[in-house]
């Protein structure tokens, strides 16, 4: 810990909901739900609509980071650097 407290490093997060075939006006409507764990302790929580790509600053650690849709890798493990970005790609391989 430095003077001015500890070292934090950037989350990357890209997500999108799981649809098959839609409008980009409903596609664009769709709500998923993207949460950061440290442990055991929520650290943040979005809905998002749409594709959305979230940065977001956190102390250096390990995280969890999990989408509610279906065809996305539903958990990410990442570690938060100060040297690059911790990148998540939860967008879905669905169709």
């Amino acid at each position: 810990r430095g003077a001015h407290g500890p070292a934090t490093g950037i989350l990357d997060i890209s997500a999108a909901p799981c649809v098959g075939a839609a409008t980009v006006k409903v596609y664009e409507a769709l709500p998923s739900r993207i949460t950061v764990l440290h442990g055991t302790k929520v650290v943040a929580r979005w809905e998002i609509y749409g594709m959305q790509r979230i940065a977001w600053v956190e102390p250096v650690g390990t995280y969890l980071v999990h989408s509610n849709q279906s065809g996305a890798k539903r958990n990410v493990t990442i570690v938060v650097s100060s040297a690059h970005p911790a990148k998540a790609n939860l967008v879905p391989s669905c169709k």
